[in-house]
C-alpha cells in the first residue's frame, strides 16, 4: 500500500468519525427545527423573514409583556402548497389568534395581552412548498 492509499484512507475514516459525532451530538438541533430545504432569511428580536422550497417545522418569537399591553402583528405569508399557520400562544400555552396561511395571507391584527408574561409568536409549517414567511410584533402606545 503506497503512502497516498494509506493518507486516504485515514481521511476518509477521519471524515466517517467526524460524521458520526456530528450527528450524534448536532443532530437533535438540527431535528428540532424540521426540515428545511432552500430555507434563507433572517429572525430578529422582533421580526421573522424566511423564503424556502419546502419547510416543515416552526420559528419563535417570544415576546416578553406585562398585563393589559397592546400589540399589533404584521404578517405577509405565501405558498404554493402544504400548510402554514401563525399562532399567538399565551404563557398558559392557549392559543389566542391564528392566521392559516392558504395560498397568500397578509395584514395585521391589534391583540391585548390579558396576563404578564412570555407570549410566543410562532409559524408553523407542515410540508409548505414554494413560499415565503414575514412577520413582525410592536408594542401599541397610547390606544
Amino acid at each position: 500500500m503506497s503512502k497516498n492509499t494509506a493518507i486516504l484512507i485515514l481521511v476518509i475514516i477521519g471524515f466517517v468519525i467526524l460524521g458520526f459525532f456530528l450527528n450524534r451530538f448536532l443532530g437533535n438541533i438540527k431535528y428540532s427545527h424540521g426540515i428545511r430545504i432552500g430555507f434563507s432569511g433572517h429572525q430578529t428580536e422582533r421580526s421573522i423573514s424566511y423564503k424556502f422550497f419546502y419547510f416543515t417545522g416552526r420559528k419563535r418569537l417570544y415576546i416578553n409583556a406585562i398585563e393589559g399591553e397592546k400589540i399589533k402583528i404584521s404578517y405577509d405569508a405565501s405558498l404554493k402548497g402544504g400548510k402554514m399557520v401563525i399562532h399567538l400562544i399565551s404563557p398558559e400555552g392557549k392559543e389566542i389568534w391564528k392566521c392559516e396561511v392558504n395560498k397568500e395571507e397578509k395584514g395585521s391584527k391589534v391583540v391585548k395581552l390579558q396576563i404578564p408574561g412570555v407570549y410566543i409568536l410562532e409559524v408553523e409549517a407542515k410540508n409548505a412548498r414554494s413560499g415565503k414567511i414575514e412577520f413582525y410584533w410592536e408594542k401599541i402606545i397610547g390606544i
